[in-house]
C-alpha cells in the first residue's frame, strides 16, 4: 500500500478548504448587493457579503474582460495541442502507457474540472455574476488557468532538466494567474469570492494530477 504523501495531503486539503469556502459563502453573512448595468439595477444575495462589496466594481470593463479571456483561450488551446499529441502517440504505439500515461492523466483531470464546471453552471448554482444573470461561482478562467498552465508547463518541460527554467516558468505562471484573477475582479465578470473559490477548486485539480503522476510512477516515454 502506497504511503500517504505531501501532494496527497495538499490535494485533500485544497478539497476541504472549497467545500468549506463554498457552504461559508451560501450561509455567512447573506445580504443584497446592487449594481447599474445599461439597461438596469441588478441585486444580487451573496455570501460574504460585507467582503465581497469591499471588491466589487460598479462598471463593467469589456477591455479587461477581453485580456483575462486571452489567457484562458491560451491556456485551451495548449490543452488542445497536447490532447492531440497524445492521440497522435497512441496511434503510433498502440499502447496506453507507451503514449504516455501522464498525459491520459491530465486529460481524465480536465474532463473532472469539466464535470465540475458543469454542475456549477447548471445545477446548483451558487452566485449570479454582478451585472448579468449568468452563473459566477467558481471563476472559470481562474479554474482552467489554475489546473491547465501548470500542469501543461509540467508536461511540456519533463525533459528538461534546467531547474532554473523550471522555476522562472512556473513564477510567470504564478504570476499570470493572479493577473487573470485581478482582471475578472476588477472586469466586473466575477466577485472575489468566486475567483477565491476558482483558485481553490484549481488547486485540487492541480494537486490531483500530480498526485496521479507521483502514484503511478508515470515517467515520460520518448
Amino acid at each position: 500500500m502506497r504511503k500517504i504523501s505531501k501532494i496527497d495531503i495538499l490535494t485533500i486539503a485544497f478539497m476541504i478548504a472549497f467545500l468549506i469556502f463554498t457552504l461559508l459563502l451560501c450561509y455567512v453573512d447573506k445580504g443584497i448587493l446592487c449594481v447599474h448595468n445599461e439597461k438596469e439595477i441588478l441585486c444580487n444575495e451573496i455570501g460574504l457579503c460585507k467582503f465581497n462589496d469591499i471588491f466589487l466594481v460598479r462598471k463593467m470593463n469589456q477591455t479587461l474582460d477581453i485580456i483575462s479571456d486571452v489567457f484562458m483561450y491560451m491556456a485551451l488551446i495548449i490543452f488542445i495541442g497536447i490532447s492531440l499529441l497524445f492521440v497522435v502517440r497512441l496511434i503510433k504505439h498502440r499502447n496506453f502507457k507507451k503514449a504516455g500515461l501522464q498525459y491520459l492523466m491530465y486529460i481524465l483531470v480536465m474532463a473532472l474540472l469539466a464535470a465540475f464546471w458543469l454542475f456549477f453552471d447548471r445545477i446548483v448554482i451558487v452566485n449570479y455574476r454582478p451585472f448579468t444573470y449568468d452563473s459566477s461561482y467558481p471563476s472559470t478562467h481562474m479554474l482552467i488557468c489554475c489546473y491547465l498552465l501548470p500542469s501543461s508547463f509540467y508536461l511540456l518541460s519533463a525533459e528538461s532538466k534546467n531547474k532554473e527554467t523550471k522555476i522562472i516558468g512556473y513564477s510567470i505562471i504564478g504570476v499570470i494567474i493572479i493577473i487573470v484573477g485581478s482582471l475578472r475582479v476588477l472586469a466586473g465578470m466575477h466577485w472575489v469570492t468566486d475567483v477565491i473559490g476558482g483558485l481553490l477548486l484549481g488547486g485540487f485539480l492541480l494537486c490531483l494530477f500530480f498526485g496521479l503522476i507521483k502514484g503511478f510512477d508515470m515517467k515520460k516515454e520518448v
